[in-house]
């Protein structure tokens, strides 16, 4: 079980950040019910050139990573959707290889094809890479790894765009980071292109980036409060 940040650059993964205002600086409250003054919305990044980049850096990984690529790329619903889609087709551009990919609905639709999955079927054995956005508690993509258990696939791991380094949520295993008890309690690889440390170094460093994304002394400050608090 590998927990691995690769070596796409963390100042270019920012620039595309402040640059679609996909990170934000204020009060937010993260879906595992912390109070963050920071914010990463991948959803911010909707434009197809700069969504083409973001899933270059994901297929580059992947081609990095994984001897074998997967079958499938599943995003979970709902900023994993744009993702499954954009990172199969660059890894169809860059390996040309017919790598599947699939999604899943909040709700089980009860007309039409019916069901709440969408692609590729996940069945017969098939390798499957998750990919999702940023990694906060483990809490959504904990969810997926346990409803997955039980398909007739093979999960071959984890990647998100950033990684928090933040505690993990109560469900998942052991103490340490959401990356480190995803991968204890799942027996699954994971790895992110980043993480917010990186970022905010990267940023930090950069006029530029400074000026474009509001990260005062004041807000670096309450960053780095949240970041001993819930860091780990």
């Amino acid at each position: 079980m590998e927990i691995t940040v690769t070596q796409i650059s963390a100042r270019e993964i920012a620039s595309l950040l402040v640059g679609t205002h996909a990170l934000r600086f204020g009060s937010f409250t993260t879906k595992s019910g912390r109070e963050s003054p920071f914010f990463m919305n991948f959803g911010a990044i909707n434009g197809g050139a700069d969504l083409t980049r973001l899933a270059g850096w994901y297929a580059d990984a992947i081609i990095q990573i994984h001897r074998t690529l997967p079958d499938i790329i599943f995003g979970p619903a709902y900023k994993g959707i744009p993702l499954a889609v954009a990172v199969a087709a660059e890894l169809a551009r860059k390996t040309g290889a017919d790598v599947g990919f699939a999604f899943d609905r909040k709700e089980v639709k009860d007309h039409g094809e019916g069901g709440s999955l969408i692609g590729r079927p996940l069945e017969g054995g098939r390798r499957i890479l998750i990919v999702d956005d940023v990694l906060t508690a483990g809490t959504s993509v904990g969810q997926t790894l346990s409803w997955m258990k039980d398909l007739d696939v093979k999960i071959t791991g984890v990647l998100v765009g950033v990684d928090r380094c933040e505690k993990a949520s109560d469900a998942l295993d052991g103490n340490g980071t959401a990356a480190v008890a995803l991968a204890r309690t799942h027996h699954v690889r994971v790895d992110s292109l980043t993480d917010v440390k990186k970022i905010m170094a990267a940023i930090s460093s950069d006029q530029g980036l400074v000026s474009g994304s509001g990260l005062t002394e004041a807000v670096k400050l309450k960053v780095n409060e949240y970041l001993g608090k819930y860091g780990s």
